[in-house]
């Protein structure tokens, strides 16, 4: 199960401290029957250690449910009554579900420009597109409140008795996770000053929690907050995590991964903005920025520094700190569904959410996909990061439906296999994007889709993109074709080893078995297949989609293949961001010189418990904030002053705007 690497080591732990003690007992000659009642009360107790790791949930029932009631008997599923059922059912399911080839695209919808675009690039004259609106979704708890404090304490308990090795470094951290420097209200002033044009409306994701005054539950949301304000600038909605879970029964949890991979679950527009309450918008942001009908998804995921291919399970280590765990047990379980090969991971800034995408590729890895949410802490169990999943799926996803949209294309009469006769016209159409190499695929060269990107998103009236510099469009191929060029494909594909056939070994054929011999070799081989075929145009799709009706109107296939490719349309960008790490009142204080991008990033480390130190850091905080976004909001029922201790020179910024000393550029 998901805590079976923890167990590993706590039992070993155990096992080495019970030999130390036992040598200790020997040197002292005492009696066997002293030696024997010593082992066994040893063994007892960790024994009754290890039963209260697996069963923590257990011991904790009375506390999740107070009143006698519980707080979801409404969303139990009636088969699995408990956590414990929860992680038992998971144990058994596959890790990677294969599912049919028709649901690659089947809800997306096509209108009668999306054929000329994909295959081509071309829009007909006098579109206007509608101008999508998004909503913001924020993960939000304040940790600084005393109900959380009691509400978390109990786990606290727990999971230190379990892991003293990691006690140091947890608890330091505990504080840095769940404290409140009223960030949440100056990055909701952000995004209503620099995102007016797409703000649909504001959801924060925040606990469910007990009053140790009056004994009732209630969600918890900004002291500051009234939503219900009718005529203000934004609507804001705040939402219980334990609401959206898969399995409520095993909540709570306080692990940011696990509330994450549930924020499809959300009534939100089809695409949302996911952040957390230390992402501000510093310059004005279009929705091009995130999403287009044109392009799909922008997504941030052009990283330096941090690239995955992980080859085998990752043990658990929380010294890696951060994201690299989860991202790294994510990368091995991609590439057990989509083959092995390095991926970047995300930005950590403001990041687009399709609600269809993300649901899916939970949903393509069973196990891991139940077991995310019921991970309480950081690094007790191996999860799906679902940012960087949710990223690289759709990339996968667009290149599997390219090479599904190839065999669909060479197989012309459509009954699921290649003839001898088919097969020998697909490699001739190999064989000629060979020579051609008519299209530029480079980190040098933008290739057509991106180069005109603004023109197009202008001409089918939407905003040209803002505070994103474009990489890549899926219009011109898979993002990973940047990756290899003309000798790579030459030294590793041949026919045979990727498509199961060639020119000398001709045979009927399912497309299946096609497909199952590109997954089965390395990723190089479809890769240089699409590369191969693409280089018959110098843009557009149209080279590796199905072949129209003989009525010029598309086929069953070719429906097909363009749901699937609009459904999975992704552009790659280096967004304008700034991303900066607070470790002390220093830092807190400085932080005005810092560049304010479109993505500003103000992450906190703060590992201090001096209490003087975090009043210094608060002003510091306060002082920065207030000076950027000045203007309060309707839904803010109380000022800044009166949410935080402010010194007489923190008072004189109210109501100045002091943005225009930071540079954006």
């Amino acid at each position: 199960m998901s805590f079976s690497v923890d167990l590993e080591k706590d039992l070993a732990g155990m096992r080495s401290r019970r030999g130390s003690v036992t040598d200790l007992l020997k040197s002292r000659r005492l009696s066997r029957m002293t030696l024997l009642v010593f082992a066994l009360i040893t063994m007892s107790f960790y024994s009754w250690q290890t039963y209260l790791y697996c069963y923590s949930d257990v011991f904790l029932d009375e506390y999740e449910s107070l009143d006698g009631q519980g707080l979801y008997p409404d969303q139990m599923p009636d088969d699995l009554p408990d956590c414990l059922s929860v992680k038992d059912y998971a144990a058994q399911l596959p890790e990677v579900d294969w599912f049919e080839v028709a649901q690659l695209g089947a809800d997306e919808q096509l209108f009668d420009w999306t054929d000329d675009w994909i295959s081509h690039g071309i829009l007909p004259a006098g579109l206007q597109l509608p101008t999508p609106r998004f909503d913001l979704v924020y993960t939000w708890a304040n940790g600084s409140a005393a109900d959380f404090q009691a509400h978390k304490a109990p786990y606290d308990e727990v999971y230190a008795t379990l892991h003293q090795d990691r006690l140091p470094e947890w608890q330091l951290a505990q504080g840095s996770r769940h404290r409140s420097w009223d960030e949440l209200r100056y990055s909701i002033r952000s995004a209503v000053r620099f995102a007016p044009t797409w703000l649909s409306r504001i959801l924060i994701v925040s606990k469910r929690l007990r009053s140790m005054e009056t004994g009732e539950t209630y969600v918890q949301q900004p002291e500051w907050l009234d939503a219900t304000v009718s005529d203000a600038e934004v609507q804001v909605e705040v939402v219980a995590d334990e609401d959206i879970m898969d399995h409520p029964q095993c909540a709570p949890t306080f692990n940011s991964v696990s509330v994450e991979s549930q924020l499809s679950h959300l009534n939100t527009t089809p695409f949302f903005v996911a952040l957390s309450d230390d992402m501000f918008f510093g310059t004005p942001v279009a929705s091009s920025d995130f999403q287009s009908d044109l392009y799909g998804m922008t997504l941030n995921n052009y990283n330096d520094i941090l690239h995955f291919d992980q080859a085998y399970e990752p043990v658990l280590d929380e010294s890696m700190g951060g994201e690299i765990l989860v991202a790294q047990y994510t990368s091995y379980m991609l590439n057990q569904r989509f083959g092995r090969r390095m991926r970047p991971i995300q930005q950590h800034h403001q990041k687009i959410i399709s609600r269809s995408i993300m649901n899916q590729a939970m949903s393509t890895f069973p196990r891991a996909g139940t077991l995310t949410p019921l991970s309480r802490q950081r690094y007790d169990s191996h999860q799906l990061y679902g940012w960087y999943m949710h990223n690289q799926f759709t990339i996968e996803m667009h290149r599997e439906a390219m090479l599904w949209s190839i065999l669909w294309r060479m197989d012309r009469d459509e009954d699921g296999y290649l003839s001898m006769d088919e097969a020998q016209a697909f490699l001739a159409e190999i064989e000629a994007g060979k020579q051609a190499q008519r299209r530029s695929l480079s980190w040098e060269t933008q290739a057509w889709a991106t180069q005109h990107a603004d023109e197009n998103l202008e001409k089918a009236g939407l905003p040209a993109v803002k505070a994103q510099g474009l990489l890549w469009s899926s219009m011109d191929g898979p993002f990973h074709l940047l990756t290899i060029d003309a000798s790579v494909c030459s030294a590793t594909y041949t026919h045979l080893t990727c498509l199961g056939f060639d020119a000398d070994r001709l045979a009927r054929i399912s497309l299946e078995q096609v497909m199952k011999n590109l997954r089965n070799v390395t990723v190089t081989c479809g890769d240089c297949l699409i590369r191969y075929l693409l280089d018959n145009a110098e843009h557009g799709l149209d080279v590796i989609l199905p072949r129209k009706a003989e009525t010029g109107t598309p086929s069953k296939y070719r429906q097909m293949a363009l749901r699937a490719l609009k459904k999975y349309a992704y552009t790659t960008a280096r967004p304008d961001g700034s991303f900066y790490m607070v470790h002390n009142a220093l830092e807190a204080n400085n932080l005005y010189a810092i560049r304010v991008a479109a993505f500003t990033c103000i992450n906190d480390d703060f590992l201090s418990d001096d209490e003087q130190e975090i009043h210094e850091a608060f002003k510091g905080f306060a002082a920065f904030f207030q000076g950027l976004f000045p203007t309060q909001l309707k839904i803010e029922r109380v000022s800044p002053v009166s949410a935080i201790p402010l010194e007489e020179e923190v008072l004189e910024l109210q109501g100045t705007d002091i943005s225009a000393t930071h540079t954006s550029t």
